[in-house]
């Protein structure tokens, strides 16, 4: 039997102000082979309502078509090994297909709209990141908990040529600008990683309207406990529900944990 599980708890939200939820999220787990595998995707929709919703949508929805028709044809073509740069490779071509369709469907609406995606891909012991936009993935690991992704904003470019300190990005009025985002460009950017994880580790991906009210020891403090993923997910709800909550969040936390007994 396969060495490893995942346990997937996830939760999505309008938030205290907003009159609808433009994020999507998909969580999605299957096993062959006795293998299980998990896939988990935050995307939060910009450009008006029924806008940005679209564009979300279409990534999960493009992402469960990708579940449904491409990863099976994967996993019985090559050997178990060989499955994780094949699946890395074919996720890029997914969200390039997602990035193409939005662009598309804007221009014959005469709209602008776009989305981040945040999302992973975990299978025997290893992950696979992608991500595009603001949204964020941690990695909780050895009880210590980093973020993973980079955000693709202005402030953060800023940031990486030495031009504004970590610090001055809180309340920076370019705060959340984006420089990618899926459905702005052809030329689409996806920050990419790919490794193995610890027997006991656990990922959470989230939007801005999350991690802009969940402090980074409240998730700690969240995903150290040893309740089941979708009480945590539904306890940092809450916690961000007590604040003013004036964006959509939405959280997806992934715990993999290693098989010490057959079956």
């Amino acid at each position: 039997m396969g060495r490893y599980r995942y346990e997937v708890g996830c939760v999505t939200d309008k938030g205290n102000i907003r009159p609808m939820n433009q994020d999507s999220i998909l969580a999605k787990k299957g096993r062959i082979g006795g293998k299980e595998f998990v896939l988990a995707v935050v995307a939060d929709g910009m450009g008006g309502m029924d806008q940005g919703e679209m564009a979300s949508s279409e990534i999960t929805r493009g992402l469960n078509e990708w579940w449904n028709q491409s990863l099976p044809r994967l996993f019985w073509q090559l050997p178990s090994k060989e499955i994780i740069k094949l699946v890395d490779d074919s996720l890029s071509v997914a969200i390039e297909s997602c990035n193409s369709r939005i662009l598309k469907m804007a221009e014959k609406d005469g709209i602008k709209t776009g989305s981040t995606l945040s999302m992973v891909f975990l299978y025997d012991g290893f992950f696979i990141m992608k991500q595009v936009g603001d949204s964020r993935i941690y990695l909780y690991e050895h009880k210590v908990l980093r973020q993973i992704s980079k955000d693709q904003t202005w402030c953060q470019k800023e940031v990486d040529e030495g031009k504004l300190s970590p610090d001055q990005v809180r309340g920076h009025k370019m705060e959340h600008v984006l420089v990618n985002a899926i459905g702005h460009d052809y030329q689409l950017q996806i920050e990419g990683m790919e490794g193995p994880l610890n027997s006991s580790a656990q990922i959470i991906l989230c939007s801005d309207g999350a991690y802009h009210f969940l402090k980074e020891s409240q998730m700690q403090s969240i995903l150290k406990d040893r309740k089941n993923c979708q009480r945590k997910a539904e306890e940092a709800s809450e916690m961000i529900k007590q604040t003013k909550a004036d964006d959509n969040f939405s959280i997806i936390i992934v715990r993999q944990e290693k098989r010490w007994w057959p079956g």
